[in-house]
């Protein structure tokens, strides 16, 4: 049997705000990097392509600062990753491993959720979110 997702969450490994943005792209300039932003952003903003797949899945976005305390309380330490929300609460469905292999490919991220979903057991349909 497979569970309903109520909310599909993408949660970034950077505090939002201007201190959030200069401390990762000090980061970047020292190497580190966030998996999930390597998907959603380029230098110019977010990704037309990762628009279309954010709407299509009903994917909120995150940084470690803003997210909901619930989400924060399973994501503490496992950033960046995408969750989703279940009558059982919160799961991690995709680890930074898997954000890491999909480079900074939409269409590679849109099947690691799928996997991470059919892994769990979840199902995601239209009256997700």
């Amino acid at each position: 049997m497979t569970a309903r997702v109520e909310a599909l969450a993408g949660v970034y490994q950077a505090d939002a705000g201007l201190l959030g943005e200069l401390r990762y792209l000090a980061g970047r300039l020292t190497g580190a990097h966030c998996a999930l932003c390597a998907i959603t952003h380029s230098l110019r903003g977010e990704r037309t392509a990762f628009k279309a797949a954010r709407a299509r899945l009903r994917l909120q976005t995150y940084h470690l600062n803003d997210q909901p305390a619930a989400l924060a309380a399973v994501t503490d330490g496992r950033t960046p990753c995408v969750a989703a929300r279940t009558a059982g609460g919160w799961q991690v469905v995709i680890d930074t491993h898997t954000l890491t292999a999909c480079g900074a490919s939409v269409e590679a991220f849109e099947a690691a959720v799928q996997a991470g979903l059919d892994a769990a057991r979840l199902h995601l349909d239209a009256d997700c979110g």
